[in-house]
């Protein structure tokens, strides 16, 4: 992605840095599951829900933990993401412990 663009946009043209989209993405939530670290560390700085839902329940720590993105796991966790948020039935905790 390209983070300068996505600032403008979120700065500038005051484009909501938790808009979900009609599949009930948010930013954060998709930067997470495509493991974007330094996107993911941009839409935090600039205010992003770390333990927003999408609407099947997944939060973005749930997502990077399925998909073992280990580098977004870390930015999320280091902005106070809940590793014990029950998503979908099951913590990101237990996801990752499950995945290994």
């Amino acid at each position: 992605g390209n983070n300068e663009a996505l600032e403008v946009l979120i700065k500038e043209c005051k484009v909501s840095v938790n808009e979900v989209g009609p599949n009930g993405t948010s930013l954060l939530w998709a930067a997470a599951a495509f493991n974007k670290p330094e996107t993911a560390k941009l839409l935090i700085k600039l205010g992003a829900k770390v333990n927003m839902e999408h609407l099947d329940g997944a939060t973005p720590l749930y997502v990077a933990s399925v998909r073992g993105n280990k580098e977004v796991v870390d930015v999320l966790l280091s902005s106070h993401a809940d590793a014990d948020a029950s998503s979908i039935g099951e913590s990101p905790l237990y996801t990752a412990a499950v995945a290994g």
